[in-house]
């Protein structure tokens, strides 16, 4: 086994160890990420990791839905601009004054929904 290869394991399991803990303490992500002086991105990075290594062993491979992003312009009666977003079986209808922060999470939050 190379050495990348073993670190790689080793971190994985490492992280695996903290994520249960951080589970089982019943604390946020945010709250145990401040306790530990974690950082959240490495927190989701390597939850992510556990979870494709989980599914490579299963045998099965994680396939993600196609995710078009039509976007048009729609004129409402209070003569605001607002953008369509259809996708999912969704509609969506949203300002064009929206921030591109705000944006980005309710398109993270649709691509969720059931």
């Amino acid at each position: 086994m190379n050495t990348k290869l073993a670190t790689s394991q080793i971190r994985l399991k490492n992280w695996a160890a903290i994520i249960q803990d951080r589970k089982q303490s019943g604390l946020s992500v945010n709250d145990y990420c401040s306790q530990h002086q974690l950082s959240r991105d490495a927190y989701y990075y390597w939850l992510r990791k556990i979870k494709e290594n989980l599914l490579v062993e299963s045998g099965f491979v994680e396939v993600a839905p196609p995710v078009p992003f039509p976007v048009q312009k729609v004129q409402p009666s209070d003569s605001k601009e607002m953008m369509q977003l259809c996708f999912q079986g969704m509609q969506l209808d949203i300002p064009l004054s929206v921030s591109r922060d705000t944006l980005l999470m309710i398109i993270e939050v649709a691509a969720h929904a059931q």
